[in-house]
């Protein structure tokens, strides 16, 4: 599922899909915002001709609110996040099947008599397992109940700092003063933390989020990459920070 089209998500496609074909297995099936099912086929193609061989893979163009059947109990849902042009979040849904309560009580035979009549014995409800939501600023995504209620949450939080809001906003990201606002609707079980900037680095940030968020908030709050065998700095800050202008 590709969010959108900046190189740190995209980058890496072609590679997967030629160790897909590399190792036997079927071809990839790539999910994509619409708008970028073209360019995304330009790119694979000229992997193909630059490697000299066919890497089979299937794109599908995907438009917000969009569902994508994976099986009859699991489907995935584009949404719309707030990156700026084209870019998507996913919602990994399983779809579960319930006897409407009026039928309690009847028998197996009684059941497949009813569905043999034509009658809809059954009801469809939706449980979101797993939301990511790749690049966004603040917006109505966060208000989608499969952003709400999904019992994982992955989802950027790139800036922690108060010098650091006019870069949340120019590169339309999420700043952690956002996010506490957002905090308080979210009933997810667990949130995943990505995309934190290298100007601040992971454990600046938890130790952030943690002062402003408090304790309990952050029992279920977890920083994809905190290792807990790694350095106060990480092996990527000691090497200093970016440029000023280095983009994020």
């Amino acid at each position: 599922c590709i969010t959108h089209g900046h190189m740190d998500h995209l980058a890496g496609l072609s590679y997967y899909l030629s160790q897909r074909s590399f190792q036997g297995m079927k071809a990839g099936t790539v999910l994509l915002p619409s708008e970028l099912e073209r360019p995304v086929d330009d790119l694979l193609r000229a992997w193909r001709n630059v490697e000299r061989q066919g890497t089979p893979y299937q794109l599908i163009g995907m438009q917000a609110g969009q569902t994508y059947p994976v099986r009859k109990d699991f489907t995935i849902r584009a949404l719309q996040t707030h990156h700026g042009g084209s870019s998507l979040g996913y919602s990994l849904i399983s779809v579960r099947e319930k006897l409407r309560q009026e039928f309690f009580g009847k028998t197996g035979p009684e059941l497949v008599e009813l569905k043999k009549q034509g009658v809809d014995i059954q009801y469809r409800i939706e449980v979101p397992q797993v939301t990511f939501l790749g690049d966004t600023a603040a917006g109505p995504v966060f208000d989608l109940p499969e952003v709400r209620e999904a019992q994982i949450l992955i989802t950027e939080v790139t800036f922690f700092e108060a010098s650091h809001k006019s870069r949340a906003k120019a590169g339309r990201h999420l700043h952690v003063d956002q996010f506490l606002e957002i905090l308080p609707s979210l009933k997810n079980q667990h949130i995943v933390l990505i995309h934190v900037s290298r100007r601040t680095g992971i454990r600046k940030a938890i130790r952030i989020l943690r002062k402003r968020a408090g304790e309990a908030a952050m029992r279920n709050i977890h920083f994809l990459m905190d290792f807990d065998e790694a350095t106060s700095g990480g092996d990527v800050e000691d090497a200093g920070p970016p440029r000023e202008d280095a983009p994020e």
